[in-house]
């Protein structure tokens, strides 16, 4: 599993469902109390609709149920006046494409192209690639070297 998943969704998600349950962390959640989580992965991201693993927490994938893919939930969108939502991420995600970062670039104010829609997300990619540049402070402090130089995205950045 990606580390971003578990850490800033997973497990924030986590612990407000059991606050939500009045069983915060680690007050023991009884066998009979559950939340029902609705996530909204579509067919095109089957294969991260998983049970939970929290026996407190039920997953339900409505968008499967439907049997939705990206492209018919964008029609919905848009007559729910909401035409202009962008697919989620984290701006530093190592998983984007040449085409997300150019894309970025061009559409931000930062960047060279006109601000139309992202303000200050390009200025964040480009400060958190220099930022890791030479490797996590603290990795160094223990004892392992880096080796070479990290980038985000080299060809585009």
């Amino acid at each position: 599993m990606r580390i971003s998943t578990s850490e800033y969704k997973i497990k924030p998600i986590k612990a407000e469902v059991r606050r939500r349950l009045g069983y915060p962390h680690p007050v023991r959640v009884l066998a009979d109390v559950q939340a029902e989580m609705a996530i909204g992965i579509s067919l095109d991201e089957i294969g991260r609709a998983w049970d939970s693993n929290a026996g407190y927490m039920r997953n339900v994938f409505s968008l499967l149920d439907l049997g939705w893919r990206r492209t018919d939930c964008l029609p919905y969108l848009h007559q729910q006046g909401l035409g202009d939502t962008p697919k989620s991420s984290c701006v530093g995600c190592p998983y984007h494409d040449d085409g997300f970062w150019l894309a970025l670039r061009e559409n931000s104010p930062t960047g060279r192209g006109c601000p139309v829609r992202r303000t200050q997300e390009w200025a964040d990619a480009v400060a958190f690639d220099y930022a890791i540049r030479d490797g996590s402070a603290r990795a160094t402090a223990d004892g392992y070297p880096l080796r070479g130089q990290f980038f985000r995205r080299r060809c585009v950045i």
